[in-house]
């Protein structure tokens, strides 16, 4: 019999960074109004799920508090439940250990590639796990028998955040309020700088950031470096298309009419992933510095936990930009705004790079790297990552000692960028299965685990409790039914019957 404390379905959540992960799983259930019960390690998680009355009345949420507090810890390490549900991996490694009262711990994989570079021992003792694509598989079934691990199901479910994303995309191009991360220049640009329309692009160019303040360099005037990265951004302007350009206004001082000049801003997306092998804190300024004052617009999205854990690396380098009009940095909750505004993405081997290339099918810009794979899970499984060798798939690589030269490669992805696409959609197909469909999927699988589950509670009593319901579901056919209730009513008698009838009962008398 079950215990009133013991849960049927538990989702725990660490961060509001996976509320996308979650709801349209949560959505999917709902729609049956199926038991769950939801604990997140975020105020802001919760609240998001109580913006309007709850849809499912046998739906439970709670906040348990911080995911590295005592009391999460505790209530974690301690459920009662069939089955739970989490992002969070290296389970019963760390902090969160496997509860004897929990049956079965599902991990739902959170990102598009490969979880080779997963910290090791990420999946090992799971019981399941929910994948967005096959590439997955034969690693953990690598691992599985490496480790002498006991064999956990792995099932394709689709890319939940992502279906939330390209629904957003979506809604956000039928809009009429479009995010702008570039108001003051394009204000400054359109309405109050006036440039002789003789000048060259680049002495337009230079001439608007002349006024600007040394923003990160040791001094802009007489700066070598800078004036031929302007060259060199300028070069192949003429063949390159964006949707980011801005007019010069004549002087006042010009006689001859003349077509306005235009210039295009090509955005850039820096969006790095966090730790030692990262772009930001492996390479630092150096990786920004070759964009100050160019032409191109640069955006800078750390990843969510660099805040928490290189928070003096993203101070230092706020500080060194905060006067760059070209350079903005984007710590929205949800990355699409910055990803839609983005011509280029550069990167290293965080998840955000394929997000970029399987909703917009645009390139990215990576650095060439020896992956050092010591404390990952591939560590004792094989050398080289997976995306170590689907990264020249997506766009271009370039050599740490090339970083000055960056905007020249980017000019050259971008008058290439055709040739591209075929590549960028195939990787697409490769990673993103059952587009759209990723919380019906994951709900499904979640509920055949939990039929599992309980066919396995019932023990000996499964082959009868499976004839009952045979039972029940033939009694339950329409035509059962009306036969059924037909068969209660008197059934009248043939004359042929009722003479039968009656002599049986006369030979029963006369005996």
């Amino acid at each position: 019999m079950r215990k009133r404390d013991t849960h049927t379905l538990v989702f725990y959540s660490e961060g509001k960074q996976y509320h996308n992960v979650f709801s349209p799983i949560l959505l999917a259930l709902d729609q049956f109004d199926y038991p769950y019960t939801y604990l997140t390690s975020s105020q802001e998680d919760y609240d998001l799920y109580h913006i309007s009355p709850p849809k499912n009345p046998n739906a439970t949420f709670a906040y348990i508090g911080d995911s590295n507090s005592n009391a999460a810890i505790a209530q974690l390490n301690s459920l009662k439940a069939d089955l739970v549900v989490m992002t969070t991996p290296q389970l019963d490694v760390l902090q969160i250990k496997r509860s004897k009262g929990v049956k079965h711990y599902c991990h739902i994989i959170h990102s598009l590639p490969h979880i080779d570079i997963y910290e090791i021992f990420a999946l090992d003792y799971f019981d399941s796990v929910l994948t967005n694509s096959p590439i997955h598989t034969d690693f953990i079934r690598q691992v599985e028998s490496k480790r002498a691990l006991k064999h956990k199901q792995v099932i394709i479910t689709g890319c939940t955040y992502l279906d939330v994303l390209a629904q957003k995309l979506q809604d956000y191009r039928h809009s009429q309020e479009k995010f702008a991360f570039f108001p003051q220049q394009k204000a400054t640009q359109n309405h109050n700088q006036k440039v002789d329309s003789s000048q060259s692009p680049k002495a337009a160019l230079e001439s608007t950031f002349s006024k600007d303040s040394a923003c990160g360099l040791e001094s802009q005037s007489g700066d070598e470096t800078s004036l031929n990265l302007l060259e060199s951004t300028f070069a192949t302007s003429a063949q390159l298309e964006s949707k980011k350009a801005y007019p010069l206004e004549s002087s006042a001082t010009t006689t001859t009419p003349t077509a306005p000049t235009i210039l295009i801003a090509p955005t850039i997306l820096i969006a790095p992933s966090w730790g030692r092998e990262a772009l930001l804190s492996k390479y630092g300024f150096a990786i920004i510095k070759p964009f100050i004052n160019t032409r191109f617009q640069l955006i800078i999205r750390p990843h969510p936990q660099s805040y928490l854990s290189e928070t003096s690396i993203l101070q230092e380098l706020q500080e060194r930009t905060k006067h760059c009009k070209n350079i903005v940095w984007d710590s929205n909750r949800d990355n699409i705004y910055a990803l839609d505004a983005a011509d280029v993405m550069i990167g290293d081997f965080s998840g955000v790079l394929f997000d970029f290339v399987c909703l917009f099918e645009k390139p990215v810009l990576t650095p060439e790297f020896r992956f050092c794979n010591i404390g990952y899970d591939l560590e004792d499984i094989y050398p080289t990552p997976w995306v170590q060798s689907a990264l020249p798939r997506i766009g271009r690589q370039f050599h740490p000692k090339d970083l000055h030269h960056l905007p020249t490669i980017i000019e050259s992805m971008l008058s290439d960028k055709d040739s591209m696409q075929e590549s960028l959609r195939a990787m697409k197909q490769e990673l993103w299965h059952f587009q759209g469909s990723g919380g019906e999927q994951s709900a499904q699988a979640l509920l055949a685990i939990e039929s599992q589950i309980l066919e396995s509670s019932l023990g000996h009593n499964l082959p009868l409790h499976k004839r009952i319901l045979a039972i029940q579901k033939i009694l339950a056919t329409p035509a059962l039914e009306s036969s059924t209730q037909v068969s209660l009513d008197p059934i009248p008698l043939s004359a042929h019957q009722a003479k039968v009838s009656k002599a049986h009962k006369l030979n029963k008398q006369g005996a």
